[in-house]
């Protein structure tokens, strides 16, 4: 069968997820994987495996700061670009694949494609509409100051230009996601929001993970620091982290090391400040290559994730395969991926909470190397791909109308 991946979400957990899907799909079917920005998370190495049919798209565009009330315009004008270029990659769709598996998109979560495309269609998400139906984290300006910047924050919220960019946005997205043939969710809260949001009644099918890639190493690399995966944005709870490692006694404090792909400067700057407050040691960390991600988990003593309201939560998943125990925030999809006491431990919201529990690991090597081992045991039970893959490989051959005799017949 013809399947083509779309995928245009360079950044974090989904790209290594699109990275495993892809070349695990190759061994049952002829799969090429169609982008519309720069390659992500493992899709260098990918390319040796997989075709790749990149479009072309200019990307978003930004506009000259003194123009910055009118970036809905721009986005608008840049939505229309978006349109058109989803509009060519569906006529080739169209021509010449039996199926597609169409992951999240940048800028609406349901790609436009499934707008335009009259193929079977798989969407494959995690979430949605969150940044149209929950509120901004405020952050203060580093420029204009803590008053200022909540003005600023109300100006956002009440911009008529926004609004009507929201709304456009958002009427693009839930027409764009009911017109999948089938839609998959990463979780069973992903499932919940893609209800609440879309009307979507999606099945649920958990990712993987490679464990044969990220493995414990050699274990004579940990250093004396914790920690904390995602973009430099404020959902990701970074801050939260540093609040935490700030209660926790100056001698034993270990080092903050974040790691993410987004190069946000502001967050960087209010991050930084913050830090600097709490005499919080810290680094930043940014690279798309999956070996320096591994390093990075096998080099810690242990992952505490914190994300406002994590869909799914795959960076701890991660952590545990290296033998890297996890301390996550007891809400969302975390839920799902931590199994309490068996690589790591749920930490209700709260400073104090969550630095108890990163000292009590990093204090005792004994419990932190048996829950490191129990969380590489826990992910290899419950979270090898070969399941996943069949459900995803039955879920294609649904959308496409073919039975797995039909399957068999054709191979």
């Amino acid at each position: 069968m013809r399947v083509a991946i779309v995928y245009n979400n360079p950044y974090g957990g989904t790209g290594r997820i699109v990275y495993d899907v892809a070349r695990r799909l190759k061994e049952r079917h002829d799969v090429t994987l169609v982008t519309l920005t720069p390659p992500g998370i493992g899709m260098a190495e990918l390319e040796s495996l997989v075709p790749q049919r990149p479009a072309i798209f200019r990307g978003l565009p930004s506009p000259p700061n003194l123009l910055g009330r009118l970036y809905p315009l721009f986005m608008l004008g840049g939505l229309h670009r978006l349109q058109a270029a989803y509009r060519r990659v569906a006529d080739r769709l169209n021509a010449e694949f039996d199926v597609a598996l169409v992951f999240p998109c940048i800028v609406t979560p349901a790609p436009l494609l499934l707008k335009y495309t009259t193929l079977p269609t798989v969407l494959y998400m995690g979430e949605g509409l969150r940044s149209y139906l929950e509120p901004t984290i405020w952050r203060p300006n580093a420029h204009t100051g803590r008053r200022l910047g909540r003005i600023s924050v109300f100006l956002d919220h009440y911009d008529p230009l926004r609004a009507l960019q929201n709304r456009v946005f958002q009427h693009l997205d839930v027409a764009s996601a009911r017109r999948a043939s089938r839609v998959l969710a990463y979780s069973y809260y992903s499932r919940e929001m893609l209800y609440r949001n879309y009307q979507i009644n999606a099945q649920v099918n958990y990712p993987g993970v490679d464990t044969t890639v990220f493995t414990a190493g050699d274990g004579t690399l940990r250093q004396h620091e914790v920690l904390s995966v995602g973009h430099l944005w404020p959902t990701k709870g970074h801050d939260f982290v540093v609040e935490a490692l700030a209660h926790i006694p100056q001698p034993t404090r270990p080092a903050l090391v974040i790691a993410g792909d987004i190069a946000n400067q502001t967050e960087r700057a209010y991050l930084c400040n913050l830090a600097a407050r709490r005499q919080v040691q810290i680094r930043f960390e940014s690279s798309r290559i999956q070996a320096d991600i591994v390093h990075r988990y096998q080099r810690a003593k242990l992952v505490a994730f914190a994300p406002v309201l994590e869909p799914l939560g795959f960076a701890p998943l991660e952590a545990m395969a290296c033998s890297t125990p996890v301390i996550g925030v007891k809400e969302a999809g975390v839920r799902e991926t931590i199994c309490d006491g068996e690589g790591g431990y749920l930490v209700d919201r709260d400073p104090q909470a969550f630095a108890a529990a990163i000292s009590k690991l990093l204090a005792d090597d004994r419990l932190r190397n048996e829950q490191g081992q129990r969380g590489r045991e826990y992910v290899l039970r419950n979270w090898a791909w070969e399941h996943s893959i069949d459900r995803l490989d039955q879920e294609l051959l649904k959308a496409a109308g073919m039975s797995s005799a039909m399957k068999s017949a054709i191979c």
